[in-house]
């Protein structure tokens, strides 16, 4: 809780993956993370979407809901555009629930603002749209709805499963998901991400 967050949204904001030293101690074999790692070459820090995806389920288990429902309504912002997003956009087409244009997490962004379904440029860390890291997120939204009864986070859960089983299903006999969606899909599976959704 104690991470910077972004602050371009009023009330809502992702949380600095990496942050200040915990003080473990003089560790001549440790290499232990810099504050922001990426900082000397990019100039920017991370805040990645798994690890806020996590955070928002740690903070909503132990009954700190105003600060998972910035995490939470930070991801809202960055699932639903105004508008359609050629190429990178879901929609009624595709069944989604709630019946809005959705455009899934890229993996880590910057403290400013990237307008959904962006996926590169300088306040992008890793555009990449992993189904494991969305996955996350459906899960965090899942739980918070379930813990405080508010419905419209269950409806961008399920859209997000619902982008998920379009954009990346493997309908072979093997069955499962791809592991990564547009703007950058791969055809592999991933272990790591089918469990993810599963």
């Amino acid at each position: 809780e104690k991470q910077p967050r972004q602050k371009f949204l009023k009330n809502a904001g992702l949380l600095q993956t990496f942050g200040s030293s915990l003080g473990g101690g003089n560790c001549d074999l440790c290499e232990l993370p810099e504050q922001c790692p990426e900082f000397g070459t990019s100039q920017r820090c991370r805040f990645d979407v798994y690890d806020n995806a996590v955070a928002a389920i740690y903070l909503t288990k132990r009954g700190k809901i105003a600060a998972a429902r910035e995490i939470l309504d930070a991801f809202i912002h960055q699932l639903y555009p105004a508008q359609k997003v050629p190429h990178v956009t879901f929609g009624d087409r595709d069944g989604l629930p709630s019946g809005r244009w959705l455009t899934l997490m890229g993996s880590s962004y910057t403290e400013a603002e990237v307008k959904p379904g962006i996926y590169w440029g300088k306040n992008v860390v890793d555009g990449g749209v992993d189904t494991g890291n969305n996955a996350w997120v459906g899960i965090a939204l899942a739980q918070f709805a379930a813990e405080t009864g508010e419905s419209c986070y269950l409806v961008a859960a399920r859209d997000i499963l619902t982008a998920l089983k379009k954009g990346a299903d493997c309908n072979d006999k093997l069955l499962g998901f791809m592991a990564k969606l547009r703007p950058y899909p791969a055809n592999y599976r991933s272990t790591e991400h089918n469990i993810d959704v599963y």
